[in-house]
Formats: structure tokens, C-alpha cells, sequence
């Protein structure tokens, strides 16, 4: 089974460098959560890096907002189990593509 690593949130502060710092480091997969801007968020990721776009997922996940600010995930909303499915799918493709390589 191929390694990869979940960093939530990782839009600034230690998730961001930790997210940055596994995709420089590893070949693993990383999916990474941001409460807002999807695309914003993958983009700073990958900003500078030479690497494989597909190794990063980002999911717009916000674990406060859910239920009025309580610590709490909020997985019934569709659209997170939408960007939960398709980086599940993701992973399972970068697995089987690196299983194949070794």
C-alpha cells in the first residue's frame, strides 16, 4: 500500500508548511483541507514546486462552520461528501499508478 498523508487545514501556518514540506520530501499523495478557497489554497501548495499537481488534493472542508461554530465535521453536507469521494478516487488512481512502478 502506497503511503499518503492528510494535513488539516493547511491553507497557512504549519499545515501549509507541512503539506509543502511532504510533497517536497515524499511521493505520497497528500490531501489537504481549506475552509475557503479551493483553488487559491491548491495553488499556493504547488506554488515553486516541481511535482506531480495529481499528488495533491485539496478538499474545502470547515470543521466550525458546520454547526455554528462548534468543533464539529459536518460530513452529511453533500457537497463535502462530493470532495470526499473524488479524493478518495484520486488516491485509489495515484496508489494503483504506484504500485505498478516498483
Amino acid at each position: 500500500m502506497v503511503p499518503w498523508a492528510l494535513v488539516s487545514p493547511a491553507s497557512r501556518g504549519i499545515g501549509f508548511a507541512l503539506a509543502r514540506h511532504l510533497l517536497q520530501t515524499t511521493k505520497s499523495a497528500c490531501v489537504a483541507t481549506t475552509r475557503k478557497d479551493v483553488i487559491k489554497t491548491k495553488g499556493k501548495l504547488l506554488a515553486g514546486l516541481d511535482i506531480d499537481a495529481e499528488r495533491l488534493t485539496v478538499l474545502k472542508l470547515d470543521v466550525l462552520g458546520a454547526f455554528g461554530g462548534s468543533p464539529a465535521l459536518n460530513l452529511r453536507n453533500s457537497d463535502n461528501e462530493s470532495q470526499t469521494r473524488i479524493a478518495l478516487q484520486r488516491l485509489q488512481k495515484l496508489v494503483r499508478r504506484n504500485s505498478d512502478v516498483h
